[in-house]
């Protein structure tokens, strides 16, 4: 799967979370969640745990978070990271104001994903999304 174009990505008023979507090569549209998970020491920059990657425009009620360090996050970061140099290449003079703020909220959600809170099968089990199984 390739990003083909980014819909929207915002910043939540939540406080700190993050959402992107985007159409992909095949048609389907593709979302990330990152949620926010508190605040940093300085009380204003916001800590990230629960990264969401789900097919549609709607997660599901089943939809489990990424594993910190594991394949698929490592993929959801290539992903981002090959859509952002095309888009720097294709859309440096003639993006809109709306793309390039799309552009930014998605640089720094990639920046935030790449140092989010652990997230580990343990984690997910104490946080009920995973069975004890």
């Amino acid at each position: 799967m390739k990003l083909h174009a980014l819909t929207f990505a915002e910043l939540i008023r939540d406080g700190g979370s993050y959402a992107a979507q985007f159409t992909t090569d095949d048609g389907l549209e593709y979302s990330l969640w990152l949620q926010r998970h508190g605040f940093g020491r300085s009380g204003q920059e916001p800590r990230h745990r629960f990264l969401f990657e789900y097919r549609g425009a709607t997660r599901s009620p089943d939809c489990v978070p990424v594993v910190t360090g594991s394949d698929q996050e490592q993929a959801i970061i290539r992903r981002l990271r090959a859509f952002l140099d095309e888009a720097a290449a294709r859309q440096r003079a003639t993006a809109s104001c709306e793309e390039r703020r799309n552009l930014q909220r998605l640089t720094e959600m990639l920046e935030f994903i790449a140092r989010r809170g652990p997230c580990f099968p343990s984690d997910l089990r104490a946080a009920g999304f995973l069975g004890d199984g």
